[in-house]
């Protein structure tokens, strides 16, 4: 059995993470992951056969991109990024809409970065820096935004409490620079962005810092249908001002960070690592094709 995928969509770096995924298990699935431009770009065959649409970007709804090539054959699945509980995703053409996102840029990072953690050196290594807030807000399309306006209140508060003697990362630097810092950090800052989800929540969770964020509920599902939760995995605050009181409260807690720490690691295992989002690809895939 031949996968084939076509990741050359406009910004690549949202789904190879899925090739990289669907490569790592292909052998116990006795199939073969081939890159083509064949197909149209962002989807996924079988063979010959169209079986799942990466649909990727901020809104919740389907762009139109993604409608012409839903329009150019049958595509049973919609592996969507984005999604939204409350959005109706019935479809005419009976196409199941699953939710795929939120994954990590693939611009500087490696398949080797979505391997399972190990969790001893995940949870209990120790972490020189207190709390990341990089964010960007500054570019002319997020001018004005609300959601602009919110990072930018959370990254002037943080780097306001470097006076009451924090660690606070605030400055612009290379994507690979701002990696290796958050895997040092302790707390990370969320806020959204152009979309309800971001790159930042995977690469906190990949880098075990423990995240405050704006609450996201059971509204928007991560991959493997999986959400974050406040007091588990993650702080939820519902405004920046919020933030400080919560920060200062858990940053002298060290057991409470491990504790954090050790969810974050097993959310990572069991919905993010390469074995499990093979196996969460493959799985939907199959299903379809012995369906058919």
């Amino acid at each position: 059995m031949r996968v084939r995928i076509n990741t050359a969509i406009r910004q690549p770096t949202y789904i190879v993470p899925v090739k990289w995924a669907l490569e790592y298990v292909a052998e116990r699935y006795s199939c073969i992951v081939e890159e083509t431009k064949a197909i149209p770009a962002g989807s996924i065959f079988i063979d010959d056969k169209p079986v799942a649409l990466l649909a990727y970007g901020d809104a919740p709804g389907l762009r139109p991109e993604d409608e012409a090539v839903l329009a150019s054959g049958y595509f049973p699945l919609i592996f969507k990024w984005q999604y939204d509980n409350q959005e109706n995703y019935i479809r005419k053409d009976g196409a199941k809409v699953i939710p795929a996102g939120y994954l990590m840029s693939s611009h500087c990072v490696s398949p080797d970065d979505y391997l399972p953690k190990d969790e001893d050196e995940f949870v209990y290594k120790d972490r020189i820096y207190d709390i990341s807030a990089r964010f960007s807000f500054t570019h002319p399309w997020c001018k004005g935004r609300d959601w602009a306006l919110a990072r930018e209140k959370l990254q002037v508060n943080a780097v306001a409490m470097s006076n009451r003697g924090l660690h606070v990362l605030a400055n612009k630097v290379s994507k690979a620079e701002y990696l290796t810092d958050l895997s040092n950090c302790k707390l990370a800052l969320n806020w959204r962005g152009f979309g309800m989800l971001n790159f930042k929540v995977a690469e906190y969770i990949w880098a075990g810092a423990v995240m405050l964020t704006m609450p996201y509920g059971s509204r928007y599902p991560l991959v493997n249908n999986v959400t974050l939760e406040d007091g588990v995995n993650c702080v939820f605050i519902n405004s920046p001002e919020e933030a400080e009181q919560k920060i200062m409260v858990l940053i002298s807690d060290s057991k409470r960070i491990e504790e954090y720490r050790c969810n974050i690691c097993r959310l990572w295992n069991d919905n993010f690592s390469l074995p499990v989002l093979g196996d969460f690809y493959f799985r939907h895939i199959l299903e379809v094709l012995h369906g058919q």
